[in-house]
């Protein structure tokens, strides 16, 4: 069975990272991940090629047999519980960390999977964003799995790729009942539908790129050292260049603007604020990056007009094709 090449962190311990280090690539494949945009070692590849026949993406294909489910239930839920779900980590509302574990622990087996990519890493074990990146760490707060807790993840994630390489027999959803979208689904709808209302000329007018680029740090201005996208984040005052990359490869456009889907009825793209207040003051895992006032420069207030304008579009439905793919 195929899976993507890399698999990402929501967004990364090396997002905005210290260090001129890396570029960017075309493939979509940054220097490094971020637990904001996606708990694993990411941000990885854009686009590429997704599960194979046989493998599909969580609450999208033949859903898994009657074995999975449980085990999740009672060997990873309670894992997830005491180690993840603090408001200020992965449970709560808000867009930085992803928070993919809802209120009730009877909801986190429907909402974890449904991040195929950004948590279960399409149930590899080896690259699965939720093992990864806590072991071997480090990662937020000092949280760590016991030897006895990365098995029984492993063992979870092994048991889901033979359920659904297997579906037991059950009804689905009747022709005119679709299922309710999970959060995993919002939110990649949410990107591939955002990246088709924001535009170029919005982009220029906001003057995005000049001001992340000159934004100032007390170690200098961003272009020093994100100027090739180094840590997964770009810098220029190439604006083509720099509208090209967040608007086509999501993993670089989440920095920006992440979904919030803690409500899915209600899920909408948000200015990912929180990720910048996090690492301009330095919030672990952003130790060692410099230090910025978000709220100077104009930077903030540029990527704030232009947010407005592309929110307009997606209001009066007048976006283009996306240039993300779901």
């Amino acid at each position: 069975m195929m899976y993507r090449n890399l698999i990402l962190a929501g967004a990364c311990a090396a997002l905005f990272a210290a260090g001129c280090v890396g570029t960017y690539s075309s493939s979509g494949d940054p220097a490094a991940g971020d637990d904001d945009s996606n708990p694993g070692p990411g941000p990885g590849p854009g686009p590429g090629p997704g599960p194979g026949p046989g493998t599909p993406d969580a609450g999208t294909g033949p859903g898994p047999s009657a074995n999975a489910k449980p085990q999740f239930d009672s060997d990873v839920a309670p894992i997830l519980q005491a180690s993840c779900a603090l408001a200020g980590c992965h449970g709560g509302t808000g867009t930085s960390p992803l928070k993919f574990l809802p209120p009730s622990m009877a909801d986190y087996y429907d909402v974890v999977t449904s991040y195929d990519d950004r948590v279960v890493g399409f149930f590899d074990k080896t690259v699965a964003p939720m093992l990864t990146r806590i072991a071997p760490g480090p990662h937020y707060n000092n949280v760590a799995y016991t030897p006895a807790q990365v098995q029984a993840i492993s063992a979870w994630l092994d048991a889901e790729v033979a359920a659904r390489a297997n579906p037991g027999p059950g009804p689905g959803p009747g022709p005119g009942n679709p299922p309710p979208l999970t959060p995993g689904q919002a939110s990649k709808q949410l990107i591939a539908t955002w990246s088709g209302c924001m535009t170029q000329a919005d982009w220029d007018a906001a003057q995005v790129a000049q001001k992340w680029a000159r934004k100032q740090t007390n170690q200098g201005q961003c272009v020093a050292c994100h100027v090739n996208a180094q840590g997964g984040f770009m810098a220029t005052e190439d604006s083509t260049r720099m509208f090209g990359v967040y608007s086509s490869n999501k993993y670089y456009m989440l920095a920006f603007f992440s979904p919030n889907v803690t409500d899915v009825a209600n899920a909408k793209m948000e200015i990912n604020r929180d990720l910048f207040v996090r690492v301009g003051t330095n919030v672990f895992p952003y130790l060692e990056h410099p230090q910025f006032n978000i709220d100077d420069g104009g930077a903030m207030a540029a990527l704030q007009a232009f947010y407005d304008a592309t929110l307009a579009k997606q209001a009066a439905g007048t976006c283009g094709p996306p240039r993300i793919t779901p």
